[in-house]
């Protein structure tokens, strides 16, 4: 349950259709979103396309496994229309893990995200909104990190709605129930006269005697 996963295509161009959906060669529908806060195993998957005369398999891509000893680096920034500014999040230390299923192999690359950041809490401060645009960093380094190809894909950070709050004390009821309503067929409006309900529910006024 705390896992994302990001599929990415070997040959995108960086900044177009960087990221694929799942096990599909189609890029992703919808750009994707990071929460302020969170904090979750992040897993990324390198995809490339088979050729068209192939079929079967994983509906038309094959999973990638980096070079020996090549590292990756996940970074975001402050993105769309302003100066990159500082750091916000760093996600490093990937493992290589292998998933069989389905008789495929599949092969991801795991680390921590850590979004619990005091620079994207200073940023939402100061920016006063809800929603950020980044631009996400996805570095794959040689050892010595003399050579290296960068993913990037922009995507939006949000702010935490939620940060540990104690439930809201429950309100009174907004109108008393029904079995404590009062009806009455006569109701003083003014001094000398009241309000009548007659029997067939018609509403009139009389003069009190």
């Amino acid at each position: 349950m705390r896992t994302r996963t990001l599929y990415v295509d070997v040959d995108a161009v960086p900044g177009v259709n960087v990221l694929l959906q799942p096990d599909s060669p189609n890029p992703l529908n919808t750009q994707t979103a990071f929460v302020q806060g969170d904090r979750f195993t992040l897993r990324v998957a390198f995809m490339k396309r088979k050729p068209p005369e192939e079929v079967g398999g994983l509906d038309g891509v094959v999973y990638q496994e980096l070079a020996a000893g090549d590292v990756l680096v996940l970074a975001g920034r402050e993105g769309g229309n302003v100066v990159f500014g500082q750091t916000l999040f760093v996600a490093d230390g990937f493992v290589k893990v292998v998933v069989e299923e389905d008789e495929a192999e599949r092969i991801f690359y795991e680390a921590v995200c850590n979004l619990h950041t005091t620079a994207i809490a200073r940023l939402f401060q100061e920016r006063r909104t809800t929603t950020m645009a980044i631009a996400v960093d996805l570095e794959v380094q040689n050892a010595g990190n003399t050579e290296r190809v960068t993913y990037r894909f922009g995507a939006t950070l949000l702010s935490e709605a939620y940060q540990g709050e104690e439930p809201p004390e429950e309100a009174g009821l907004l109108y008393p129930p029904p079995s404590a309503l009062v009806t009455a067929d006569r109701v003083v409006i003014a001094p000398g006269w009241r309000i009548v309900v007659g029997p067939d529910g018609a509403i009139t006024t009389e003069e009190v005697v």
